[in-house]
């Protein structure tokens, strides 16, 4: 690969660079003197470019002090843009606020969840002050709630709280997730009315066609459908009617990208596009018009912000627009080069696109289709024309499984066997779907093309749905319980690097250099599951619900729980699968606690007082851990920590 094709990776690695730098040292006076030195090196830049254009001696330092300009901008701009503290944070007190919804309404179980732009907090003394900082709102769920639009105006009054870090191994970390999207508090409501309306905006009337097309797709798919849900997913990128049952299955089986408004989607959408603006040509071209390219960026982005703007969809809307535009000028641009300035183009607009989830699936999945993909293919053929195409769809979902597995088995736990084949049968079927989904949305008012369309929609969308559901009962068609640390996933990532490295360079030195990481990590994984077969320790879990506790001996796990507020298997999960994944739990044993009294366990050679209330007087017998509930006062313990000290005390909600 030569260097000069790819200009936009070259801008990229010494921004994403500074960007690093200033997550791992964000310092005030850095970001600072860091500005004066980024416009002192463009301004040395300049003029070297006017005066110094026929110098040898500046052309030979022309590159090292762009790379510079690129990791000042990069550090600058990632601490002034994210990490910058609040000059007003949002008060975490019982106050008025005033506020715009920054999201449609999405109906949860007893409440509604929205996104609010605060506008104005009060305080008694100094009046109404400006705070504009986005929060998390939840109101009770009713119609009024339900009827917000984006843009409302809204009066409310509450008591903000942070998110809090996760209480125990493993579980959902809300502040890292909301984090991310600059939403650092959370509120709930009752007391709160309409002030005003919705004013006539961009972003307003593209839910508004939203809206209108989920609208038409109810018409066409009844709303109780799971093919409704796909639908929308599928051609809307909306998966708010996604049930948790579906949302799994596709995890499950490896074919969740499909769910996800992606490259497929805008690809479809162009190729569409570019037919339709030949059909209006006077002659044939090989190339673009400027005001074609304009008409086709003007389709994709419309898609992409129609569809949500997921990292997904506007990774794929970058990249073709950087094809296209190269097309125009009549140059063929590099797939690495348009890959790389698309990242550039969403890192430049929010330097936190990195640490989103599914930026970086997008991507990963996008270089290991480019770059493993063509190998694979390459290695067999068929004269067969169908087993040459299963083959090709084949090595695309290997290809992009190798590439994205290390970051699926760190942030998921798990491995879907069955990828090949949901990939066989998942991406034809989506890329029929996603025409056809248009295509009976545009025809659904003509009585008998519409109803056709529709009828056929929905049997593929059932066909699709009753697929996966079948693969995922299949045996073995998710392998669960895996626990990869950050540092193996950077080992993981190295032995691909350095397979890339040995089939670039044709030597075997790298690909055996990678074969030791894997190794390595196979060997600490192996020694872990060694040191559980020994292991004999008690989690008790954080919750305000109620008790919950696991007792772990060898590679079985015995769990007690209180069976009136933990009666949902999922919840529990929830709570301790992360625990009991760590300790390489083959065998689980669930006994639950019904009983409100004070209540003895006896666990291997432990025996644990688990103490509700206070009891009229204290037992003789050997304690070795008293979980007591926290709102027992301390000063009533004391007595049997003084007679017992040898005991391990833990406060924890054991619900009343």
């Amino acid at each position: 690969m030569n260097w000069s094709t790819i200009p936009f990776f070259r801008l990229l690695l010494p921004g994403l660079l500074g960007l690093l730098l200033a997550y791992c040292l964000p310092w005030a006076a850095a970001a600072h003197w860091g500005s004066y030195l980024f416009w002192g090196v463009l301004l040395l830049l300049l003029l070297g470019q006017y005066l110094g254009r026929y110098s040898p001696f500046f052309w030979r330092f022309w590159g090292l002090g762009l790379q510079l300009l690129l990791i000042l901008g990069g550090y600058v701009w990632t601490y002034e843009r994210v990490l910058r503290p609040r000059e007003q944070p949002i008060p975490l007190v019982w106050t008025e606020f005033r506020a715009r919804v920054n999201s449609l309404p999405q109906a949860k179980r007893k409440t509604v969840q929205l996104q609010l732009q605060l506008a104005h907090y009060y305080e008694a003394d100094k009046g109404w002050i400006v705070c504009q900082e986005p929060l998390l709102l939840y109101l009770p769920k009713d119609s009024q709630a339900l009827a917000l639009n984006y843009g409302d105006e809204l009066v409310l009054l509450g008591k903000p709280r942070a998110f809090e870090a996760p209480k125990n191994y493993g579980q959902f970390d809300a502040r890292a997730y909301y984090g991310q999207k600059g939403i650092s508090a959370q509120m709930y409501s009752k007391n709160w009315h309409l002030s005003a309306k919705a004013a006539p905006s961009f972003w307003g009337v593209l839910i508004d066609w939203r809206l209108f097309l989920k609208a038409r797709l109810r018409r066409l798919i009844p709303h109780q459908d799971a093919a409704y849900s796909v639908a929308a997913a599928l051609i809307l990128g909306d998966k708010t009617d996604l049930d948790q049952e579906l949302r799994q299955a596709y995890s499950a089986t490896g074919a969740s990208h499909v769910l996800a408004v992606s490259g497929l989607h805008v690809g479809l959408l162009a190729s569409i596009l570019g037919a339709i603006i030949k059909l209006f040509r006077r002659k044939s071209a090989w190339r673009y018009s400027f005001r074609e390219a304009i008409l086709l960026l003007l389709g994709i982005w419309l898609f992409a912000l129609l569809t949500g703007a997921a990292p997904s969809v506007c990774r794929a809307s970058s990249m073709f627009s950087l094809l296209i535009l190269g097309q125009c000028l009549g140059r063929n641009s590099s797939i690495y080069n348009s890959l790389s300035g698309s990242a550039f183009l969403l890192l430049l607009y929010d330097p936190a696109n990195l640490w989103n989830l599914g930026f970086q699936l997008s991507y990963l999945a996008v270089l290991g289709i480019v770059y493993f993909q063509p190998k694979l293919y390459r290695r067999y053929y068929f004269s067969f024309w169908p087993m040459q195409y299963i083959w090709g769809l084949f090595t695309v979902s290997l290809a992009a499984q190798l590439a994205t597995l290390p970051l699926t088995l760190y942030y998921f736990h798990q491995f879907p066997s069955y990828f090949w084949l949901s990939g066989l049968l998942v991406v034809p079927l989506a890329g029929i779907l996603l025409p056809l989904g248009m295509a009976a949305l545009l025809c659904l008012d003509i009585p008998i093309l519409g109803g056709l369309l529709s009828w056929l929609l929905v049997f593929l969308l059932r066909l699709m749905n009753g697929a996966i559901l079948a693969i995922e009962t299949w045996p073995m068609a998710k392998i669960s319980a895996f626990e990869l640390a950050s540092w193996e996933l950077l080992l993981a990532y190295f032995a691909i690097l350095s397979l890339v490295l040995s089939l670039a360079w044709r030597r075997i030195t790298p690909l055996l250099l990678g074969a030791c990481c894997l190794l390595f990590i196979l060997g600490h994984n192996s020694w872990q599951q060694l040191r559980a077969e020994k292991q004999a320790h008690l989690a008790v879990y954080q919750s305000n619900r109620g008790l919950y506790i696991d007792y772990f001996h060898g590679r079985r796990a015995y769990s007690y729980y209180d069976s009136t507020v933990w009666s949902s298997a999922r919840q529990r999960g929830y709570l301790s699968a992360g625990s009991q994944r760590r300790a390489k739990i083959k065998t689980l044993e669930e006994q639950p606690v019904a009983s409100k009294q004070n209540q003895w366990l006896l666990l291997g050679q432990k025996r644990i007082l688990l103490l509700y209330q206070w009891p009229e007087h204290w037992p003789e017998k050997k304690i070795d851990y008293l979980i007591a509930d926290t709102q027992l006062s301390d000063s009533l313990l004391l007595p049997i920590m003084q007679q017992q000290p040898h005991i391990q005390l833990i406060r924890t909600s054991l619900g009343r």
